[in-house]
């Protein structure tokens, strides 16, 4: 299969496209065009970055779009592409979006996609090395929680709505964002389990304390700081989508302790099963309100009454694993698997080929 992608704009961010072309030209011919799309893509909102990107598979025309919002379509694409991959693809709001649009009939060109880790390639090598010539004196932990965040609200004055849940408020998406994080870090140290709890500022010193939110970490100590730990706690509330890190801590061998599994559907290769590959430490929060306006954000996050005692139970749940040697050997072994094997360039070469393919008939 002859593969060509057109030029990411200036204005673009090509590491979103940087593992599907190293995996696609490892196995077909691929290489850039400055040939355009049938149409001209959208260009990006001021306030709402809408990444994709053109490529022809021989004389198919195909669209990934890498915007990171469930709701957000190219309305040019989805006429002129025969194939649409969207990553972060949830059916149910793709489907009222496009009805919105006028363009229900392009449902049938949409297929799903995933965010890949920029570093996959090299953190698997990472991975593979240091599996191989780290001293066995390297002390393990239980977890490894960090994570960014865009606000410092406990230091700003607030205090944790969970602490009564019975009267809180409805969530915004901002505040649950934060809040979800700091209860998860305080749920893990007190079921005092080892290993980094850190709130990270995401680069914005203006929100760093040295207390409740601190600077990044270089990734060379982030990827030590999860290889080293048994589980890699990730939040994905309120969005209750698979951020980058979680398949970076698949590539480097560690299960994943999710606040919930992902809402939004994974290509058939890349599907995590609850138990083998994470643990859910939040269930039972539904699913996005399908009854809400696509304007309104409960329509495409997961704001839902969030209790500390589910939360303690979920850890408690992730404490029995870990205590379960049998059982914490099994994930980890799965794991590895999937980083072998699922994460590989040949399965997501395969993969998109697949689909085109099916596409062309």
């Amino acid at each position: 299969m002859i593969v060509r992608f057109t030029r990411p704009r200036p204005d673009q961010d090509a590491r979103f496209y940087t593992v599907l072309f190293h995996a696609l030209r490892r196995h077909h011919s691929v290489g850039w065009t400055d040939r355009a799309g049938p149409v001209e893509p959208a260009r990006p909102a001021a306030d709402r970055p809408h990444e994709g990107l053109w490529a022809w598979f021989d004389d198919v025309p195909v669209f990934f779009d890498m915007s990171d919002h469930v709701f957000l379509f190219d309305a040019a694409a989805l006429d002129g592409a025969e194939v649409y991959f969207k990553a972060n693809l949830h059916r149910g709001v793709a489907r009222r979006a496009l009805e919105q649009m006028g363009r229900s009939q392009a449902l049938d060109k949409l297929e799903p996609f995933l965010f890949l880790p920029p570093r996959l390639s090299r953190i698997r090598r990472w991975a593979a090395w240091t599996e191989a010539w780290a001293p066995r004196t390297v002390p393990r932990t239980d977890i490894c929680h960090i994570v960014g965040v865009y606000e410092n609200r406990i230091r700003d004055g607030e205090s944790s709505p969970l602490q009564a849940p019975d009267t809180m408020p409805p969530l915004s998406p901002a505040a649950e964002h934060f809040w979800v994080r700091w209860e998860t870090s305080r749920a893990l140290a007190e079921a005092g389990l080892s290993g980094p709890r850190r709130l990270v500022s995401r680069g914005r010193r203006e929100l760093e304390d040295g207390r409740h939110v601190h600077p990044n970490l270089a990734p060379p100590r982030f990827f030590f700081e999860i290889w080293r730990a048994r589980f890699a706690v990730v939040n994905t509330l309120p969005h209750a989508l698979l951020p980058w890190k979680a398949l970076e801590a698949l590539a480097l061998g560690r299960p994943l302790a999710l606040d919930v599994a992902p809402r939004v559907e994974m290509p058939a290769p890349f599907r995590l099963e609850p138990d083998r590959h994470f643990i859910e430490l939040w269930p039972g929060l539904g699913d996005f309100d399908a009854e809400a306006p696509l304007d309104d954000p409960r329509s495409y996050r997961l704001l839902r009454p969030l209790r500390r005692e589910a939360l303690a139970a979920g850890v408690a749940k992730l404490k029995e694993v870990l205590r379960d040697r049998s059982r914490l050997e099994a994930m980890e072994a799965a794991v590895k698997d999937y980083g072998r094997t699922a994460l590989a360039p040949r399965a997501i070469a395969d993969y998109i080929a697949d689909r085109v393919g099916r596409r062309r008939g």
